[in-house]
């Protein structure tokens, strides 16, 4: 996992564990969505290759075929 912070943004790219279908993956990102729920940040995800992972969380906003976003409400 490569991550970043600048300026009230979290972006993340190319996210993988070696246990698919762990769980392991979803409580990353669920970790991620607090962390900028908390903090006000942004989230950017970025050189997505498994959308079907991605689209499960309706709280992401597609953009494109392999960027994902989040803001939170605050």
């Amino acid at each position: 996992m490569h991550h970043y912070l600048k300026d009230k943004e979290v972006a993340l790219s190319q996210l993988s564990v070696s246990n698919r279908g762990s769980g392991i993956g979803t409580k990353i990102m669920n970790a991620l969505k607090s962390y900028a729920d908390n903090k006000g940040y942004s989230l950017e995800i970025y050189k997505v290759t498994n959308q079907k992972f991605f689209d499960k969380f309706k709280w992401l906003e597609k953009d494109g075929s392999w960027f994902y976003t989040y803001n939170p409400t605050m």
